[in-house]
């Protein structure tokens, strides 16, 4: 367990460098997964039947606050009756 941790905090430091990925970068980073990560059979069938690269994941959105709790998804206010 502790190794499937470190590994997960591994992967989140190494794809926070600055800048976006390339390609290069994308298929090195996929090559680490494959060969560090524990083995996923659906993932890996998934993998090798796309060849899809993983996301670069500098390039998503982030929100690093949580959602505030009390307003909905369509931005009502939660209120007592």
């Amino acid at each position: 367990m502790r190794k499937i941790i470190a590994g997960g905090i591994l992967a989140v430091l190494l794809t926070a460098q600055l800048g976006a990925m390339t390609t290069d970068q994308r298929r090195d980073y996929l090559s680490w997964m494959l060969q560090t990560l524990p083995d996923n059979p659906p993932w890996t069938d998934w993998q090798k039947s796309s060849g899809e690269l993983p996301p670069d994941f500098d390039a998503l959105p982030r929100q690093n606050t949580l959602p505030d709790p009390f307003q909905m998804q369509s931005g009502e206010t939660v209120r007592t009756s």
